[in-house]
């Protein structure tokens, strides 16, 4: 439905008065979704799709296509189309060039899907100017287990048979992330860290959080279960917010997996100019703490985005 769907990609609004903010869903070898924010009066530069294919919905207010084409060297202006909210729009390079924004006086979200995913796109001036912007994304290649070591795959399969009451710390200290699941499972967004679901029983539910550098979550409210931590890469801090005594813990890819009661907010970040993953276990967890994740609701949603669902 619709409602479900703007639940899921909320949590990846970020809006700002400095530009429009594009925050990544999803990135495979076949398709990159990401969801943009615009704040009133904002618009992209003029740009091509590098040969890909793109489809825009709208999820709040409206957003403005204007499509331009290439004449005697320069950047002429074809028409525009303003679309609302749940409306469709798709481009390839063969339609035209365009640029879109928000025409409106409130804020708002469109999703985006690009297939295949580019890696450069040409940003044009009015004079016919042109310049190239890298979206390369940031990769993480993972690594190859071996003796006891334990990949996401095991951990997953150890879930369905076991229940909360276990200890799962030593488990956890010896897990890493195979280049395979690194493909499937790490996404690092641009503006907001990217929260995954890797595998979820009646009991237990196993996240990767991707952090992009310097990236930040404040929960202002305790999960209300309680997890294991393992930083696989990288450094984050905890601090505890709103009680009298303030607490704050640095956990590395050296450090032993934490175990907290999920009695305590926390402000989490990666204050360094390095990529961060952790690797969250919850037991017991209530199921909205789990709505923000991305979950194999994303085919559906790509239902929903390419209209299909009507």
């Amino acid at each position: 439905s619709t409602q479900s769907t703007w639940d899921e990609f909320v949590s990846y609004s970020n809006f700002s008065a400095a530009g429009y903010n594009r925050s990544l869903v999803v990135y495979t070898p076949k398709l990159a979704m990401l969801v943009l924010s615009w704040a009133p009066g904002q618009y992209s530069a003029i740009h091509d799709h590098a040969g890909s294919n793109a489809w825009v919905r709208v999820l709040q207010g409206n957003v403005e296509e204007v499509r331009y084409v290439e004449k005697d060297g320069e950047i002429v202006r074809t028409g525009s189309a303003v679309c609302s909210v749940g409306q469709l729009a798709y481009i390839n390079d063969n339609i035209a060039l365009h640029a879109v924004g928000n025409p409106g006086k409130v804020g708002a979200m469109s999703v985006h899907v690009y297939s295949p995913p580019y890696r450069n796109v040409n940003i044009f001036k009015p004079s016919g100017e042109r310049s190239i912007v890298n979206l390369e994304p940031i990769s993480f290649p993972g690594r190859n287990i071996s003796g006891n070591e334990k990949s996401l795959s095991d951990v997953s399969k150890m879930m369905k048979f076991s229940s909360g009451e276990v200890d799962w710390s030593p488990i956890l200290d010896t897990v890493f992330i195979t280049p395979e699941e690194a493909k499937l499972y790490v996404y690092f967004g641009k503006f907001k860290s990217n929260r995954v679901l890797v595998n979820s029983t009646n009991n237990l539910a196993l996240v990767l959080h991707c952090w992009n550098k310097r990236q930040n979550v404040s929960d202002s409210k305790p999960i209300g279960a309680p997890s294991y931590t393992r930083v696989i890469h990288g450094s984050l801090t905890f601090q505890s917010i709103g009680t009298n005594i303030s607490n704050v813990l640095l956990l590395n890819e050296h450090s032993p997996t934490h175990y907290d009661e999920g009695l305590t907010p926390y402000d989490v970040s990666n204050d360094y100019d390095d990529i961060a993953v952790s690797l969250h276990l919850y037991v017991n967890p209530p199921k909205d703490i789990l709505r923000p994740y991305i979950t194999r609701r994303t085919i559906p949603s790509l239902i929903w985005i390419l209209g299909a669902d009507e």
